[in-house]
């Protein structure tokens, strides 16, 4: 499931790639590649909500926390103050 929601991911299909990552999930819960995976989907549609739940929940599963800690901190930084359009127009850039 978690390969399938990659290609769904690469494809633009994000609701198919969140339904395959929640499925790999179901079976496996601690399965960090579908938190990731998931986390990083959910960043993309801008629920940054879903996104912060599962990477502390990757936290908890990592020896890697530094990593993990790192990404958590920018996106809520960015989730603060995120604006759709930069002053020239482009959409979903970071600004």
């Amino acid at each position: 499931m978690c390969n399938r929601a990659a290609a769904s991911h690469a494809a633009g299909r994000m609701l198919d790639a969140l339904a395959d990552c929640g499925r790999a999930l179901a079976c496996n819960p601690a399965h960090g590649k579908s938190l990731s995976r998931r986390a990083q989907v959910s960043l993309e549609i801008r629920d940054a909500a879903h996104a912060v739940r599962d990477l502390e929940s990757l936290v908890a599963l990592t020896t890697s926390r530094a990593y993990v800690e790192g990404t958590l901190e920018g996106i809520q930084v960015r989730s603060s103050h995120w604006f759709p359009y930069d002053p020239v127009g482009v959409v979903n850039a970071d600004p």
